[in-house]
């Protein structure tokens, strides 16, 4: 690259000029350098880039090309692989997604699958954002997708000197290089400056100095950053403006980032771009600045070179993750939003029903915090976390998407450790004094609701603790408003509303008028929920008049909770059968051998815990599922994974229509007894709507028995993204044929429907006989 000292001053220019004095630059320094795209050489390129390059370097080297991006991009790479240096052009990001095979599974990959071998030194040129307000289809800002491929490099030149001297450097790079020229800096005039040194594609780059706060953007967005922080400027605010120019640096072990992330504690920090608000480049800077847990830059470091650091990646097999970390104000320990999760392929929402917590509550993982209700069903939220609710995020009765923070669970500090202290408290004044009178009175004037019951003495407490008296729950008559024993034996004597309330459910019995002290609480301890009070309400009707006379009285809630329910099954049946490739099998399995044993087995059995046909067949469906595991897991992102373990999903029909699938984890272990009993508890609690989120999700295989339903056989349609259902009918007798006699036996048909992308119909007929091989075998299971 030519240096300042050996050119003249550059005269003022635009956007769009120094990028073709860039290219002109490059096809004159080498010959193996061409350009080639729709339109670049007789109309000069969509934006007039390329203007009279043709008559200068002839159609050799500025090459139109048919409207093919797939074709001209994949010519492209063939000549980078033959030692030429091609420039594309691409009249608009989105017609890169017609080359998106290419780019991504050639250019990025050739020269890492060879072990350097196959270098791909190919330049791609596209147009980014809305500048220009060209419709839907050319005003897409995709940079932040291809900034996430490894074996790519991302830049976004936002000003004349990075338009007029970053393609060198990137012609001269070994792995494909895409140009993001956002559409608003085309028109740009200035005079830019001669470099001093060549561009460094590895760093980002400070475009204003500041001190009081970092604003981190890139591309077309970097103008206004520069304009507001002048703004601030004028308000005495001193802002740093951080241009992430260089997008996506490249990670290979050769050529690591230097320097250790050291950011300037105490400074804040802001992220400016036109993108979407998660999976973006400026998500990735948020996140980063989260994990860091620092108040410092994302991604640079004063003194020298500016790194930028790559986003890091966050792993996790489950589906489901409810939780997101964040750091405690103090920096040290962690704290976790707990989020709407996901509770089936065909949830995209949920409305939070019920608080089961308040803030100050501590909670161990697995205890049940929130009842969620979804499309099908209401659903008891577990925590993935031990620690204290701190605050709670959404109200009750709002519908919110999957993902949203709904609660934040703070840490518990382990025993011993130091407190962190909040920030603002390092050099915290010393109390001043208050007279007896000042704090009486100021006991006195707050509301009855905020205030605690800490000043009680222990024999009050042990008190109220013996008699099941919530202290929170009285108006004290002692000196502050504190509880005496007079008022514990009192609240004692009088009937009184279950000790344990959530506030939800309070707020509902007032609503319905219901009387507390009369219901039965069927939560944790004894605890009263809105599902108690609703039952125990009288309970509006809306009476609905059939046509054919008469009248059904039908609960508004309960009637667009069937209307949801249907439309989430009809929606989540039509993906399937849309998306996935079924097949189906099926046989008659001979049960005389299953049923004898389960008889013998339920004389031997103390009364009332008899087997069921129901429980062998699960259960040898699920040890079917480990032996055969090619059918239990999950089709996701065109591939097959595995479940971990078996997590059999049995389909329950629900009372007023609707079906929900409970999980069974485990299943294939399960005693068959104990599995009995999971089952009838899952099927009870999914009737009365009272499951949980972890009994709800990330099912590997699921069961469909409509035995009890008087079928003989069901074909199933399969539940996205597994891979297989399994059909049970009924057991009956029917004329059957053993060593060459004929007989009467009881059988069943077991059928199998399953997605043809992970397996075939060979793999489907080993599992089915395996089924058949168990229950032939029943004390095996």
């Amino acid at each position: 690259m030519t240096m300042a000292a050996d050119r003249p001053e550059e005269r003022k220019t635009t956007y769009r000029e120094a990028l073709r004095e860039a290219l002109r630059e490059a096809l004159r320094a080498d010959d193996r350098v061409f350009l080639m795209g729709e339109d670049v050489g007789r109309y000069g390129g969509c934006f007039g880039v390329s203007l009279g390059l043709l008559e200068e370097f002839g159609p050799e080297r500025i090459r139109d090309t048919p409207l093919s991006e797939s074709a001209f991009v994949g010519a492209g790479i063939g000549a980078a692989l033959s030692g030429l240096r091609p420039i594309v052009e691409i009249m608009t990001v989105n017609f890169s997604l017609l080359a998106l095979d290419q780019i991504l599974n050639n250019a990025a990959t050739l020269l890492h699958m060879s072990g350097g071998q196959l270098p791909v030194p190919l330049v791609i040129r596209m147009a980014t954002g809305a500048g220009r307000q060209l419709a839907a289809q050319h005003s897409h800002s995709l940079e932040g997708w291809y900034a996430h491929i490894p074996g790519i490099r991302v830049l976004a030149p936002a000003t004349l000197e990075d338009a007029r001297y970053m393609l060198a450097p990137a012609l001269a790079d070994p792995d494909p290089v895409l140009i993001f020229e956002h559409g608003s800096l085309y028109n740009a005039t200035g005079e830019p400056a001669l470099p001093t040194s060549p561009v460094d594609l590895d760093h980002a780059a400070i475009r204003k100095q500041g001190t009081d706060i970092s604003l981190i953007t890139y591309g077309g967005s970097l103008p206004k950053a520069l304009a507001a922080a002048d703004e601030l400027a004028a308000d005495g605010i001193s802002a740093e403006v951080v241009d992430l120019y260089a997008a996506a640096p490249r990670r290979r072990g050769h050529r690591r980032l230097r320097g250790p992330y050291a950011p300037r504690g105490g400074r804040r920090r802001g992220v400016a771009h036109r993108q979407h608000r998660r999976g973006d480049l400026g998500a990735d800077r948020r996140t980063l600045a989260v994990r860091t847990g620092r108040a410092g830059r994302a991604g640079v470091q004063r003194g020298g070179p500016h790194p930028v650091r790559p986003p890091a990646r966050t792993g996790g097999s489950a589906p489901d993750r409810r939780h997101r970390r964040g750091r405690t104000p103090g920096g040290g320990l962690t704290m976790a939003e707990f989020t709407m999760p996901s509770l089936g392929a065909d949830m995209d929402e949920g409305m939070l029903q019920e608080w089961l917590v308040r803030p100050g509550d501590r909670v161990r993982r697995g205890d049940p915090v929130a009842v969620v209700e979804t499309a099908k069903s209401a659903i008891e939220v577990e925590s993935f976390e031990t620690g204290t609710v701190g605050r709670l995020l959404v109200d009750p009765g709002t519908t919110v998407p999957v993902g949203t923070p709904l609660a934040v669970i703070e840490p518990v500090a382990e025993p011993g450790a130091p407190e962190q202290p909040e920030p603002g408290e390092r050099t915290k004044k010393p109390e001043k004094s208050v007279t007896p009178e000042k704090r009486r009175k100021a006991e006195t004037a707050r509301p009855v609701h905020e205030r605690s019951h800490g000043g009680e003495g222990p024999l009050i407490r042990h008190l109220a603790e013996r008699a099941g008296v919530d202290l929170d729950t009285l108006h004290g008559t002692g000196h502050g408003r504190r509880v005496t024993r007079a008022d514990v034996e009192r609240a004692t004597a009088e009937p009184r509303s279950p000790a344990r309330v959530t506030p939800f459910a309070r707020r509902l019995a007032r609503e319905l008028g219901v009387d507390l002290s009369g219901v039965a609480g069927t939560g944790k301890d004894g605890s009263v929920r809105a599902a108690d009070v609703r039952a125990a309400a009288p309970g509006p009707t809306v009476s609905v008049e059939p046509k054919g006379g008469g009248e059904v009285p039908v609960r508004p809630a309960e009637d667009r909770r069937a209307v949801g329910m249907r439309q989430a099954i009809a929606g989540l049946m039509a993906r399937a059968n849309r998306e996935i490739p079924h097949y189906y099998l099926s046989t008659t399995v001979d049960m005389a051998a299953a049923v004898d044993w389960m008889r013998e087995r339920n004389r031997r059995s103390p009364a009332g815990e008899p087997l069921l046909p129901a429980a062998l067949l699960l259960k040898a469906a699920a040890r079917a599922a480990r032996e055969v595991p090619e059918l239990n897991g999950y089709w996701t992102d065109n591939h097959f994974v595995a479940g971990d373990g078996v997590r059999l999903g049995v389909a329950v029909s629900l009372r007023g229509g609707g079906l929900v699938a409970p999980v069974l984890r485990n299943a294939d272990a399960l005693e068959l007894p104990q599995l009995m009993a999971d089952l009838k508890d899952l099927v009870a609690r999914a009737r009365t709507g009272r499951l949980r989120g972890s009994e709800v999700s990330d099912p590997t295989i699921t069961v469909t028995n409509l035995g009890d339903q008087g079928v003989e056989g069901v074909l199933g349609v399969i539940y996205p993204p597994q891979v297989a259902l399994v059909g049970f009918g009924r057991v009956v007798e029917r004329p059957w044929a053993v060593d060459g006699l004929l007989g009467v036996r009881p059988v069943v048909m077991a059928t199998l429907s399953a997605d043809h992308r992970a397996t075939d119909g060979a793999v489907g007929a080993r599992y089915l006989t395996t089924v058949d091989r168990l229950l032939q075998n029943p004390e095996e299971l």
